[in-house]
């Protein structure tokens, strides 16, 4: 069982290791205009629900009318003057990497996705599909560059409304609309899980131990509030903390980045109500339940979000931005003891900018930014992953793709049997 689309063979510039030379190399693509005459030919339910979830068509057009009145840049659009904008979809693409082996700079393995906007509350299988998918081991400066060249003009064709697709008499038209760990370290520093500071010994090895006792802690509050996802136990080495010199970042992916924001926002709100809580205690507190509310009012809204809603979650973005600056400029304090909690524990991001632009654009047109979070995202690189991992290195782009369309059929065979009541 698979789908009825065949990745076609482009030619893109690769590194040979053997010959140590760039030369041509063919290159498995699978287009999404491919992939999406499958689709329609699974049927119109399934083309729809992979493209649009379950928004249906009056929701669709009050989205397209919202957008046309706030956002001047879809007049220039070429869904603009379609007929039936009920039955536009928007879609996009998105990229990663998967470190598919462990320890070997050879497992590292880059994916090139598409994606549709309003399939917000579908499976990662049925909202992101895979375009491309190579080893970086083998991949030039030139590779990228190679295949965008090719898929530029196959989006172009895509999202032509004078050109004719089987979707097209049905109504439908494709539109191309939009590309896209500190606080558990200050937390484990300033007492909270025992004490980390001011005990001889390696740093490494305090930090140890902190970091043990708050994974527990994390499993009786996933437990306490019922919530499902994993998470590998805390060590510095997962947090990139061996020494106090080093920014912490938590790997950690999909749901259970959430969960942890919200585990990390309730025990620092307790930890900044002690009477001898510092300024920056209560400010890191500040931070992330600033972060955690962020989240809920998106997830709480339509695609649409009301007007309360948008200056919500405004409000909440700035209250949140402005508490990090804060806690990095406390932490990169010229002269503070090396026992003071928090010191390089708030590195400053580009995304950070980019969720500044993000909050001010919600609050203009109240498109909810649902669809800028990645956790469905990194539950489908997650699953191409596990793909990836079982194939060679020199077959792993067809073989990914293949063994994807494998899983993909058999989502869609679920997914007719929900939609017709079978």
């Amino acid at each position: 069982m698979s789908l009825a689309a065949t990745p076609e063979i482009i030619m893109v510039r690769m590194y040979n290791p053997a010959t140590l030379e760039i030369e041509w190399q063919p290159l498995p693509v699978l287009f999404p205009d491919t992939l999406l005459q499958a689709l329609w030919q699974a049927g119109e339910d399934v083309f729809r629900y992979c493209l649009f979830g379950k928004m249906t068509e009056d929701e669709t057009l009050q989205f397209w009318k919202h957008i046309e009145k706030h956002c001047p840049w879809f007049q220039s659009s070429p869904a603009y003057n379609w007929e039936w904008k009920q039955k536009v979809a928007s879609v996009g693409t998105y990229g990663d990497e998967i470190q598919c082996y462990k320890n070997s700079e050879c497992g590292v393995v880059s994916v090139t996705a598409w994606t549709a906007e309003f399939s917000t509350q579908n499976n990662p299988l049925l909202r992101y599909f895979p375009i491309a998918v190579w080893s970086e081991h083998c991949e030039s400066e030139f590779t990228f560059a190679d295949l965008e060249k090719e898929m530029i003009e196959r989006w172009r064709r895509l999202t032509d409304p004078s050109l004719t697709w089987p979707w097209t008499s049905s109504g439908y038209l494709i539109a191309f609309t939009f590309c896209q760990g500190a606080a558990l370290i200050y937390m484990c520093e300033a007492g909270y899980f025992g004490q980390v500071m001011g005990l001889p010994g390696l740093y490494v090895d305090r930090l140890a131990p902190a970091l043990r006792r708050a994974h527990r802690d994390f499993l009786l509050f996933k437990k306490m509030h019922k919530l499902s996802c994993s998470q590998p136990r805390f060590t510095p080495a997962r947090l990139n903390r061996k020494v106090q010199t080093s920014f912490p970042a938590l790997q950690s992916k999909a749901v259970a980045s959430k969960v942890l924001t919200f585990w990390l926002a309730n025990r620092a709100t307790t930890f900044a109500q002690r009477p001898d809580a510092t300024k920056a205690d209560r400010i890191m507190a500040i931070c992330l339940y600033a972060y955690s509310k962020m989240i809920m009012v998106m997830d709480e809204a339509d695609h649409l979000m009301t007007e309360r809603q948008a200056a919500d979650f405004h409000g909440w973005v700035i209250k949140h931005l402005h508490s990090y600056i804060w806690l990095h400029g406390h932490g990169m304090m010229p002269g503070a003891a090396r026992t003071m909690p928090g010191r390089r524990c708030w590195l400053l991001l580009p995304k950070l900018h980019h969720l500044w632009h993000l909050s001010w654009d919600t609050l203009q047109n109240r498109v909810n930014p649902k669809t800028c979070l990645l956790l469905s995202a990194e539950s489908f690189i997650g699953d191409i992953g596990r793909v990836a991992r079982s194939c060679h290195r020199s077959t792993v782009s067809i073989r990914t793709l293949e063994r994807w369309a494998v899983k993909m059929a058999l989502k869609i065979e679920a997914l007719k049997e929900e939609l017709r009541g079978n």
